[in-house]
């Protein structure tokens, strides 16, 4: 029999969806939270977060804006900036005129950028050069401030709005052309227009405060026509890619879409379509992509609809990998939030269960120790840090964590649970700078940091200095995404977006040299494990496939080559990427993996995995063809985010979840509304 241990006490705050930004072609979709952290999601095959940029600086990011393959965000403290999405850092910053910035815009050519300021200045920009930024001039200042700012589809014109009006400005000139003003509901209260798009016939669509989507013609500067479409403000809108469909949400947060219809003598109009309750807070932003539309808002859930089929996927409000570290001999958790981490203790339980076959908690869980690392912004103000990683050793003595201004390290002590204590190993080595992964070697006293560049650098736990550095930047085209150490000490994986795979291995010298790089594949892999009793790695790529390879013979074992990709998609959560994969200690031929809803058990048999393959194809027409084939794949839906799955040892499992109504016990009132037969 197996113990779960079921952890409650990870409660994560979800956070805000500010902006939204997608990539054409690499498919990259950006997303902003209230934090400023900004999430790369990858949307190729299933969605999942391909890298995160921290927060720097305690910067207030306003929105984010793709130009080709570059990334820039404009910010409250007046800072335009672009970010190296390799390094995961700020590239480069301009300063602006007009004090904070709350929109910005790139013309369809890619060649310019405008940025919009509390002051009511717009300044345009030069991308033309691939590594700097160049300012051009501003316009001129308008009467209060900019929100919302967009290129017409020539790029020689600009619509901007704030307060009460909108305009239109010529782009090389400076100069204004149009002023249309928006009326107001309420004589001593401004009309806030929130949003805007420009269509290829300079139609202008706005949202404002008073929930009307209203057309107008930029050509001559005048209303077309309105609807109150919503019944409180409209934060933001999306226009399709052939113009035919407008989609408006706000804080009423249904999303209405628009269609475009023909009248007689060749007029068009806009009707009122299809509305899709997703949201219950607020919708910050949308944005839509090959007919799915994703939207975020207060919620925190990046949400993607689309019909037909009528579907909602919704996808959670905290990072989907590498937050939670077990020390299994020390029997301790540690739980990464984005600015602090905390360390519980694992409950111990009676050697047998009761009538209701649970078993009884002897000692309860009990946090032991919150972390965290403040620093001062240029303002000199209080913040704490960002955290990048963070790791926890085996037995629970070590934790190291990682923000951008470098690597944190300390020792602590709990044996006494009621009064632990910890203290920081200061003075470490300048290489220890800003890393993406950190590994507590099992055996030795390492610590194995994975520099933002790529290299690798092993800190020697004793003397606390650098043992070996590796060079491993040469052998990664982007940002290392997964890292992880056999239970032996012996083999190193490497792993980055593009999926390069790199292996370590620990030689007589005891030092690191290069081992082998398994074959690239065409999707990244979302995890990536080694199994303790065969020193087998598994990994799990973002479009489902899942692959043993044997580390010491450097080749697929036949479990991996006979096993059908297609298998693993009848019994996991298509929508979702898988999050981990675990063993069972006492058994090789289990293996655990999880994605946000499903646990999926793997009852690897070599000699029946070829036959279960072929029953996988026919188990829609032959019902007991699939029940045979369930006997090698069991599914098990009890969570709804199932955060991580872990053995503890031979008989114990951490699951990990954070549950939906948690997450909205955190947010504040949303928008009351009377439904039929209610008030």
């Amino acid at each position: 029999m197996v113990k779960i241990h079921n952890v409650k006490f990870y409660k994560p705050d979800p956070r805000v969806i500010y902006s939204i930004s997608f990539q054409k072609t690499q498919r990259k979709l950006a997303v902003l939270r209230s934090d400023s952290c900004i999430e790369i999601w990858n949307l190729k095959d299933v969605p999942y977060i391909e890298k995160i940029i921290p927060s720097v600086n305690n910067y207030n990011v306003q929105q984010l804006v793709w130009s080709k393959d570059r990334l820039f965000s404009c910010t409250l403290q007046g800072f335009l900036h672009e970010y190296n999405l390799l390094t995961l850092q700020i590239k480069d910053s301009q300063t602006l005129v007009g004090d904070a910035a709350y929109c910005l815009d790139v013309n369809k050519t890619d060649d310019r950028i405008v940025v919009g300021t509390e002051n009511g200045f717009l300044n345009t920009f030069d991308l033309t050069y691939s590594d700097e930024v160049k300012f051009i001039r501003f316009l001129d200042k308008q009467d209060g401030k900019i929100l919302c700012v967009k290129y017409d589809y020539t790029g020689k014109y600009i619509v901007s709005s704030g307060m009460d009006a909108v305009r239109i400005w010529d782009a090389n000139s400076g100069n204004a052309l149009h002023k249309m003003t928006t009326g107001r509901t309420e004589i001593h209260k401004p009309t806030i227009v929130w949003c805007l798009d420009v269509m290829k016939d300079f139609t202008i669509i706005t949202g404002d405060s008073r929930g009307k989507l209203t057309f107008w013609d930029g050509k001559i500067g005048s209303q077309i026509e309105s609807y109150q479409s919503h019944k409180a403000d409209i934060l933001c809108l999306a226009l399709s890619e052939d113009e035919e469909t407008v989609f408006c949400g706000g804080v009423d947060p249904i999303l209405v879409s628009y269609v475009k219809i023909k009248i007689k003598e060749q007029n068009e109009k806009w009707v009122k379509s299809i509305q899709r309750k997703v949201h219950d807070h607020d919708v910050r932003d949308i944005i839509l992509v090959n007919n799915k539309l994703y939207s975020g808002g207060v919620d925190g859930y990046l949400a993607c609809s689309y019909h037909p089929p009528k579907t909602i996927i919704k996808y959670p409000p905290f990072v989907q990998n590498h937050n939670i570290t077990i020390a299994k001999l020390g029997r301790v958790i540690l739980l990464q939030y984005p600015e602090y981490l905390e360390v519980w203790n694992l409950g111990i339980t009676t050697p047998d269960p009761n009538e209701n076959g649970s078993y009884q908690l002897t000692n309860n869980a009990k946090k032991l120790l919150r972390l965290e690392r403040s620093v001062k912004n240029d303002s000199q103000e209080n913040y704490s840090e960002m955290i990048i990683c963070s790791s926890i050793s085996s037995d629970g003595k070590y934790i190291a964590f990682s923000c951008i201004s470098g690597c944190r390290l300390y020792e602590f002590e709990f044996d006494d649970l009621e009064n632990p204590k910890i203290k920081r190993i200061k003075h470490l080595p300048a290489e220890c700078g800003a890393a993406i992964k950190l590994i507590f070697t099992p055996l030795n006293k390492e610590l194995i940091v994975i520099l933002l560049s790529g290299d690798i650098i092993i800190l020697d736990l004793d003397k606390v200095v650098v043992r070996q550095k590796i060079e491993a930047s040469t052998f990664f085209r982007d940002t290392v995404f997964h890292s992880t150490i056999s239970i032996d000490g012996r083999y190193l994986v490497v792993a980055d977006t593009q999926s390069n795979i790199i292996i370590w291995a620990r030689n007589a010298a005891n030092t690191w040299k290069f081992y082998h790089k398994l074959p690239q594949y065409k999707f990244a892999p979302t995890a990536m494990e080694i199994q303790p009793t065969t020193t087998n790695i598994w990994i799990a790529y973002s479009d489902h496939k899942i692959v043993e390879y044997s580390i010491q013979e450097k080749r697929f074992t036949i479990f991996s080559r006979t096993l059908d990709s297609k298998i693993v998609e009848n019994y996991v959560n298509k929508r979702f990427p898988i999050r981990n994969i675990t063993f069972d200690v006492k058994n090789k031929d289990i293996v655990l993996i999880h994605d946000d809803t499903n646990i999926v058990v793997v009852k690897k048999n070599v000699k029946s995995i070829e036959s279960s393959s072929k029953m996988a194809k026919k188990a829609k027409k032959n019902e007991a063809n699939s029940d045979n084939c369930k006997s090698y794949f069991n599914t098990f839906k009890k969570y709804q985010h199932l955060v991580h799955l872990e053995t503890l040892s031979e008989d114990e499992i951490v699951a990990v979840e954070v549950t939906p109504s948690l997450l909205m016990e955190k947010l504040p009132p949303c928008l009351k509304q009377n439904t039929f037969g209610t008030k």
